[in-house]
């Protein structure tokens, strides 16, 4: 005989479901580089408004970046099928009616997220970041654009996503435009394109299996382990130079910075050696470096408090 599962059972089940096709461990992850770029900008401790300030900007990105990453589950099936079989969607725990309908209730929770963020901090600015973010996460993973499956635009693409979340606590308490708001930006942005392209090496296989055409099968492993290891390396023996010498970070913050340097060039040095056998590994040394430079930042800030 058959179990039926009651609806409050099934709703259940579904949310846990999405709550793991959101990748909330990578996302937290990822949002967190807002407090070291926030508090940067910032040169203080934050007041009771503020912290609430802050508060609210990490939950609307983390709402956002759940429905971005579950809408990529639903349009990359068919690379899911053999780079993640575990997940509820493979596994047939969950249907994709269920997904689509998901992404809308998130996203509607994002929109009010976002409305109460714009209403406690009067900042045009933030809210422009965070729409500009949001619609690089969702083109990237859904049609019409659909960057993810663009080879060119790809890594530039999904690069610029992520570096607004640390650019959107730097101008959470900074709304001008300045050579500052640039060189956030451009501080995550780089590391980012080689963690992506180092990710390709890694996915390779699956993305062939899969049907996408990525920038390794267009100009070879080993040009792409060339410019990964560029990308890598720029942000954070050349980039964090400048910045010092500009004035931009002082001694603490450069000191602070020798970790994800050492970390890139680890992950650079596998890339040289061996593009797809070292992928894996080179890619989970660049993502812990490009996190630390928001935990450095925010060490910095609090130190010279």
């Amino acid at each position: 005989m058959a179990f039926r599962i009651s609806r409050g059972e099934r709703l259940k089940k579904d949310i846990k479901n999405i709550i793991i096709l959101g990748s909330p461990h990578y996302i937290l992850l990822d949002m967190s580089t807002i407090f070291g770029t926030a508090l940067f900008s910032l040169g203080r401790l934050p007041d009771l408004n503020e912290w609430i300030m802050l508060f609210v900007l990490f939950i609307t990105g983390s709402i956002i970046m759940n429905g971005v990453d579950v809408a990529g589950h639903y349009t990359d099936s068919d690379v899911d099928k053999y780079q993640k079989p575990e997940n509820p969607l493979q596994k047939g725990e969950i249907n994709q009616f269920t997904m689509k309908r998901a992404v809308k209730y998130i996203y509607i929770l994002a929109i009010i997220s976002l409305i109460t963020m714009s209403v406690l901090s009067e900042n045009l600015t933030l809210i422009l970041v965070a729409v500009a973010g949001w619609f690089f996460g969702h083109t990237y993973v859904t049609y019409p654009i659909r960057a993810r499956a663009n080879w060119l635009l790809a890594s530039p693409w999904f690069s610029s996503g992520l570096a607004i979340i640390p650019l959107s606590g730097w101008v959470l308490f900074r709304q001008e435009a300045s050579i500052y708001t640039a060189a956030i930006f451009l501080l995550f942005f780089f590391p980012l394109m080689g963690e992506f392209l180092t990710k390709e090496l890694n996915h390779l296989e699956y993305d062939s299996k899969g049907g996408l055409i990525t920038l390794p099968m267009v100009i070879g492993n080993k040009l792409t382990g060339i410019l990964g290891v560029f990308f890598n390396l720029f942000s954070f023996i050349i980039l964090i130079p400048i910045f010092y010498f500009k004035g931009f970070f002082n001694e603490v913050t450069i000191i602070l910075m020798l970790a994800p340097s050492l970390l890139a060039t680890i992950a650079s040095a596998q890339l040289i050696r061996h593009p797809i056998k070292n992928a894996g590994s080179a890619q989970a040394w660049i993502k812990i470096a490009i996190v630390w430079i928001g935990y450095a930042l925010l060490i910095s800030s609090l130190i010279n408090i």
